[in-house]
């Protein structure tokens, strides 16, 4: 028994030295340390990943990348970053937006799903042709539960063939970084000459724009992770692209074990700010907004749970943003129920005339001390 155990275990020894045997290194580009890119930089110390920040303090010249093409900037700040690392055969470069994304997973996971590729470089994929639509026919076809598409949020590959890649040849910061990286992939014969592929089963990068239906959120003792229930697998990093930032936001509240079933709310204990010496008078003043973007049920109860909070009333501003026309009418009936109460607590100002709701697709209220 023990003999047929050696080979098995000779070649998990193996394995596990060829995952070594290259350096990885994460670079990402950031003009502004924002709460995104904060959450970003969290996860990757969680995971002990190494990362390269470009950009840091420099003005942005790329455009709104949010929702429009750009992001050609991005392409020239990475090119001087990274010209030195032109020559290493022995260095894995992971390129990765910031202020979208989260890790869920370390270097080991991450460089023997990329060896398991067998390229030289591999580019997230996402179920839309974006920016150029018109380019969707030139792609590879792929299996039904795969994505098709590049996307340039998310790559990795030989250090020597990414610097080659990125000075392919000369980009104007406004250009759109996704296209030029399209038409270098479209391209078969600078295809093959990098070897380049796509991870269309999200085994490393899970992009969400147009997928939010494919993936749910899992939690095992002390883990919680994303599990794509089309492919059938478990993500090393998660991207908010596109125009889905809320749900990201909220669902990476509990990515990179921020909840888990064993411990609760561990991000929760962070940056927390100790009041236990302060007097009342010296509380900070807190905004509370409350976004109601969508129809949720028991909206009463949330707002009955904001009232009751336990915190010196003169120190809360609250701020209420509401897109659904029915839940205006709750608030109408709802306040009333403590209107002594609330306008004590939060004497307010409306925002927006009253009587032009009816028109409006949206209002706010701003309840303010």
């Amino acid at each position: 028994m023990f003999g047929k155990l050696i080979p098995i275990f000779v070649i998990l020894l193996l394995d596990i030295c060829l995952v070594s045997a290259k350096e990885l290194l994460v670079v990402t580009v950031a003009t502004k340390e924002t709460d995104g890119f904060r959450r970003f930089m969290n996860s990757a110390k969680k995971y002990d990943l190494p990362v390269l920040v470009v950009g840091m303090g420099e003005e942005w010249d790329g455009g709104d990348v949010a929702r429009f093409a750009g992001g050609g900037h991005k392409l020239n700040l990475l090119k001087d970053a990274l010209a030195k690392y032109a020559d290493r055969e022995d260095l894995v470069l992971l390129y990765t937006d910031s202020y979208d994304v989260v890790f869920t997973n370390g270097t080991t996971d991450i460089m023997i799903k990329y060896d398991n590729f067998n390229a030289r470089v591999v580019f997230s994929a996402e179920g839309f042709c974006w920016p150029d639509h018109t380019l969707s026919k030139e792609y590879p076809t792929v299996g039904a539960t795969e994505k098709r598409f590049l996307n340039s949020g998310g790559y990795i590959g030989v250090a020597k063939d990414i610097v080659e890649i990125l000075n392919h040849r000369k980009v104007d910061n406004r250009d759109d970084d996704q296209l030029y990286f399209t038409k270098i992939f479209l391209d078969k014969a600078l295809r093959l000459k990098w070897d380049i592929r796509l991870d269309t089963k999200s085994l490393i990068f899970q992009n969400l724009n147009g997928a939010l239906g494919e993936v749910m959120l899992k939690f095992k003792g002390d883990r919680s992770f994303m599990y794509n229930v089309k492919t059938r697998q478990v993500s090393s990093l998660v991207h908010g692209n596109g125009p889905i930032k809320p749900e990201f936001n909220r669902i990476a509240n509990y990515l990179a074990d921020g909840w888990t079933k064993s411990s609760g709310c561990l991000s929760c204990n962070k940056n927390v700010l100790s009041l236990a010496d302060t007097k009342l008078p010296d509380y900070p003043n807190v905004m509370i907004a409350i976004f109601v973007e969508s129809s949720v049920p028991f909206i009463e109860e949330f707002f009955e749970k904001v009232y009751r909070m336990n915190y010196p009333t003169s120190n809360i501003d609250l701020f209420i943003h509401n897109s659904i026309l029915i839940f205006f009418f709750s608030f109408i009936f709802f306040f009333p129920l403590f209107s002594f109460s609330l306008y004590f607590l939060f004497p307010f100002i409306f925002f927006f005339p009253l009587f032009s709701f009816p028109f409006s697709k949206r209002n706010e209220f701003l309840f303010s001390s």
